[in-house]
């Protein structure tokens, strides 16, 4: 492996059943900086899982590239993660898929299910590539068109031809616009996506979301009042996306300690709590019209301590 040497990568499914995919394919090829290949193959295995109803119907247009037979009769994903960690190691920064973070999510969740380690690593988005110079989206296919790649010997949803056509639509991408590979990739490198950022924002996200099913869970049950001093009044927290979730928490055990309800919508005699009087004075009137309660974080926590 030189630094010359450039990773192209595809993930294949049998399903995504409960918002997981279950991988049955890893296809790559390595090329250097002409767009030669130096390697290629198709890494498939047992998904130990089944195969979406999808896959086997005339009506929709997806179909797997090799018998199911094969897929079964392969080994499992521990058999090749050592190649495919090896892979996606070595080549970081150097390495490009079509739409990758749907592949990092599949391949997140994979390593979990079978106690491995993600790999730790920076891939760049052949989409993010294009649209230095290109102001289309489109799906990987109707982009070879746009370059003119021949797909005669191309099957759909094959790991190692869709690895292999995400690096022939590059190669014309670079032709047309007269770019190295290594330019077209520097061009676009503030959208390189960093596996070990993805898992931190994973883990915030996962965290986040537990707040707000406990804050759901808050809005069902009776509370424990530490003392009465909102006197049975109904408050809705709206506070910005990115806000702390866990010190949104915080602040509705609060108000229900100190006698207050939680609402999780807006209504006519709900208080609606936000972060601070910038946000209450716009807010003021747009809800004008069916809620004219509104305070700040800063106003409800003088009330309560």
């Amino acid at each position: 492996m030189t630094d010359n040497e450039y990773l192209f990568f595809d993930i294949e499914c049998a399903n995504c059943f409960g918002g997981e995919g279950k991988i049955c394919s890893f296809g790559y090829v390595i090329c250097d900086e002409r767009f030669n290949i130096i390697e290629c193959d198709d890494l498939v295995m047992n998904p130990e899982s089944k195969f979406d109803w999808a896959f086997f119907s005339k009506k929709i247009d997806v179909s797997l590239s090799y018998p199911k037979q094969k897929f079964l009769s392969s080994p499992k994903f521990p058999h090749y993660y050592p190649k495919i960690y090896q892979l996606m190691t070595e080549h970081s920064g150097r390495i490009i898929g079509f739409a990758p973070k749907n592949d990092i999510g599949f391949l997140d969740y994979t390593c979990r299910r079978y106690e491995t380690e993600l790999p730790r690593t920076q891939i760049y988005d052949l989409v993010s590539i294009l649209h230095t110079k290109v102001d289309e989206d489109m799906k990987l296919v109707k982009w070879a068109q746009r370059f003119d790649v021949n797909m005669s010997k191309l099957t759909a949803h094959n790991s190692a031809d869709d690895a292999k056509m995400t690096m022939f639509v590059l190669r014309g991408f670079c032709a047309e616009y007269r770019l190295s590979l290594a330019e077209a990739i520097k061009a676009a490198e503030r959208t390189v996506i960093d596996t070990g950022r993805y898992l931190s924002q994973k883990k915030q996200s996962r965290a986040a979301k537990e707040y707000r099913m406990k804050i759901k869970q808050l809005c069902r049950v009776r509370h424990i009042i530490k003392e009465d001093k909102l006197h049975g009044q109904h408050y809705h927290i709206m506070l910005p996306k990115n806000a702390d979730m866990k010190a949104k928490y915080e602040l509705a055990m609060q108000i229900c300690a100190f006698g207050g309800e939680l609402d999780q919508k807006i209504r006519k005699n709900v208080t609606v709590v936000v972060d601070d009087d910038r946000v209450k004075q716009i807010l003021a009137s747009e809800i004008a019209s069916f809620c004219q309660n509104i305070i700040s974080v800063s106003e409800l926590r003088k009330q309560i301590l």
